[in-house]
């Protein structure tokens, strides 16, 4: 590698990393579910029990993974989960591109699958923690072996065995599909008598056709699942077709021993060191195969397919057949041209931020166009052909992680098709070089300028992350060291957090959101812990949580009510009896932004982080009195209070008060803190054209060092 190459890749990775710290770091999202799987694998850690205490929709291995982490100083926090997400997209990013690296030794074609890995996975962001960064890195590392070990079949049989099994106990339909992969990989270039060869592609085609079936068949007349099934189906027997065609034999019957043994080592270590921590085998079956099985039931979001998907997956799998059954109307140079077309496409979904993102892309397009990249263009390629029908394969199966959610996982099930891209793009370039004069002229202008785009999209990330960063504010609770979101969500997570310290022993939410049992310390009424708990735990659970409720005279409920709305308009069912008894039983306290604080029907708090407007009768004083509602502690050094107004993730300074009285409260037993106190801020001026929910009290000491804050509440 020239050492112009080597720094343009440096300073890639570079940006690539500050980009994926400042994006990170600057995001939280409120469906928490990263609150969630945190929580559980820190009640699993302290209890065991996993599935028959601690509920979990994922499989043993995520959870022993994580407890092999925890040993070696990982805790489970907001900040150490972040971190290990960040390590395994960087890992991602950086096998993907040495796999190109490797198969290409091309500098374009290793920054373009850099940077488009790096852009396409930062869904990542959104779920922290959350074992769908464990998948993509195992995907990749399979990926990335099973490439170079191509021609070492017993060597890549036994990483399949381990990764398989591996994703078999994280989530078990990702290791479904990464064993059917593989598995038609290795029956497509068996080494078999000819009686047998004659049934190898119908064989093939026919798994292809009826893995997509097979998973949503109970779901095929919800809007959107039956283009699914036509596009994956479709895609996967076109990627079949075209793998059959530059096949050759290289795997043997006794490869399959390999796999076997490497796979029963895993499964049985997972096995029996999760019934050692207190596991039961039912208990096990059920948590880990039967729930997730009846999942899409409970919950479905496809994907909102773009215009002409499934026309497209038609339209391409009709010309892949053709191909297949007529080679010699195979007209390379155009071949080769298509590829480089739908790479385009592909790479300007990456660049330019539009309504068709790259995952979109992906999904509705770029999977049905993947044999294109597999389908060897002339002899010369049969050096990459395995490697390439190897990513398209995996590729194939991994996109059936967007059912029945298709949501970050659109981008875990379709981030190969950045590397099979570059190298079936970059083949076809060292084609089009070698027939036509004019083609190395054309590459050497086009590769430096593919490089410099892709580095100036990865700075342009860069600078939104650090730029989140910049304008944002510590959210300064446990385990979130280093965060930054924006101002009002902070604010309002703080204001709800030290209410739930001061007045709850126990903290439940609806729907779960558990990073405020983290941060406020406060126990859930159960190790049975879910988002959507209304409609994955039983009603015996859901009974278990009222009684430990109705046990609790300070127990809270934390209710977002925006995404309680949005679950049921998508007519997820919420109303169960403990729902109802929520309501029945609690009432809200006070409302800040989407979220409801609810306690005890006549239980009277002191409302810490609040503030009240007076507008006084008596012309002798001040017209204004606020009052804001503060716990003791935090005003020892008390020198200002600032009034400041929210306007989008920041906020302005509106007024400044000097003057104030303090008034202690009465402690009782309500309160678990020092006591609050209220201060009195007369004013005569007030800007009272301001909305109320965007007015934010901030109160500081000398240094001008935030000591407290409020909230305006209607």
């Amino acid at each position: 590698m020239k050492q112009s190459d080597r720094i343009a890749l440096l300073v890639l990775s570079g940006l690539a990393a500050l980009a994926g710290c400042g994006l990170m770091f600057s995001t939280y999202m409120m469906y928490d579910d990263e609150g969630y799987v945190l929580f559980s694998l820190k009640n699993f850690v302290e209890g065991g029990g996993l599935y028959d205490r601690v509920f979990s929709q994922y499989g043993p291995f995520f959870f022993l993974w994580n407890q092999g982490l925890h040993l070696a100083g990982h805790d489970f926090s907001h900040t150490s989960g972040r971190l290990v997400t960040l390590a395994y997209w960087f890992a991602a990013t950086g096998c993907c591109a040495a796999l190109v690296w490797r198969w290409t030794r091309s500098t374009a074609a290793t920054a373009c699958a850099l940077a488009g890995v790096f852009l396409h996975l930062w869904p990542l962001i959104n779920e922290p923690s959350h074992p769908g960064g464990l998948i993509v890195l195992l995907v990749t590392l399979t990926a990335w072996l099973g490439a170079a070990w191509s021609e070492r079949p017993d060597r890549l049989a036994a990483l399949v065995g381990i990764a398989g099994a591996a994703l078999l106990f994280t989530k078990v339909n990702v290791g479904v599909f990464l064993l059917v992969s593989a598995g038609l990989w290795w029956w497509l270039h068996l080494t078999a008598r000819p009686a047998l060869r004659r049934g190898q592609l119908a064989l093939a085609l026919l798994a292809a056709a009826l893995l997509p079936v097979a998973l949503m068949q109970s779901q095929w007349r919800s809007d959107g699942v039956a283009t699914f099934m036509i596009v994956t189906s479709a895609a996967g027997v076109s990627i079949v077709l075209a793998t059959r065609r530059g096949a050759s034999p290289r795997t043997t019957c006794s490869n399959l021993k390999h796999l076997a043994l490497a796979a029963a080592g895993v499964a049985g270590i997972t096995v029996v060191v999760t019934l050692a921590q207190g596991t039961t085998l039912g208990g096990l079956i059920e948590g880990w195969l039967l729930q997730p099985l009846r999942f899409p039931s409970a919950f479905l979001a496809v994907h909102t397919w773009r215009p002409g998907a499934a026309l497209v997956a038609g339209v391409s799998l009709a010309t892949a057949a053709w191909f297949a059954l007529k080679p010699a109307t195979l007209p390379p140079r155009g071949l080769a041209w298509v590829r480089i077309v739908v790479a385009t496409l592909g790479g300007l979904t990456l660049l330019v931020q539009s309504q068709l993102s790259s995952q979109a892309f992906c999904l509705s397009y770029g999977l049905s166009l993947a044999w294109i990249f597999v389908l060897p263009l002339g002899p010369e390629e049969k050096v990459t052909q395995p490697v390439r029908s190897w990513l398209a394969l995996l590729l194939a199966a991994q996109t059936l992680h967007a059912f029945p959610v298709a949501g970050s996982q659109i981008s875990w099930g379709t981030f190969l098709w950045i590397p099979l891209a570059a190298v079936g793009t970059w083949e076809a370039a060292q084609w089009l070089a070698t027939h036509e004069p004019s083609g190395t002229r054309w590459q050497r202008l086009v590769s430096p300028v593919l490089v410099v785009v892709f580095t100036l999209r990865c700075g342009e990330a860069a600078w939104q992350g650090w730029r989140r960063m910049g304008e944002g504010d510590g959210l300064g609770l446990r385990g979130t060291a280093g965060i930054q979101v924006p101002e009002r969500t902070a604010s309002a997570l703080r204001m709800i957090t030290r209410n739930a310290q001061a007045h709850g022993d126990v903290v439940f939410s609806l729907p779960g959101l558990y990073s405020f049992n983290l941060w406020s310390g406060r126990p859930a009424p159960t190790s049975r812990n879910a988002t959507h708990w209304f409609t994955l735990l039983t009603t015996e659970q859901q009974e278990d949580i009222r009684r430990r409720l109705e046990a609790a005279p300070h127990a809270v409920v934390i209710v977002e009510r925006e995404l309680l709305a949005f679950l049921t308009a998508r007519g997820i069912a919420t109303e169960t009896p403990l729902t109802r008894w929520l309501r029945q039983e609690f009432v809200a306290a006070f409302r800040v932004d989407a979220h409801e604080f609810w306690v005890r029907r006549n239980r009277n708090i002191p409302i810490l982080g609040t503030a009240e407007l007076l507008e006084t009768a008596s012309p002798d004083l001040p017209r204004y009195r606020i009052t804001l509602t503060l716990e003791s502690a935090q005003l020892a050094n008390a020198s200002r209070i600032e009034l400041r107004a929210f306007t989008g993730d920041t906020s302005r300074l509106v007024q400044t008060w000097r003057a104030f009285q303090a008034d202690p409260t009465r402690t009782t037993a309500e309160v678990s803190t020092a006591g609050a106190t209220r201060l009195h801020v007369p004013t005569a001026t007030f800007p009272r054209d301001l909305n109320p929910d965007d007015l934010y009290f901030v109160v500081r000491d000398a240094a001008g060092n935030r000591i407290a804050e409020a909230r305006m509440l209607r």
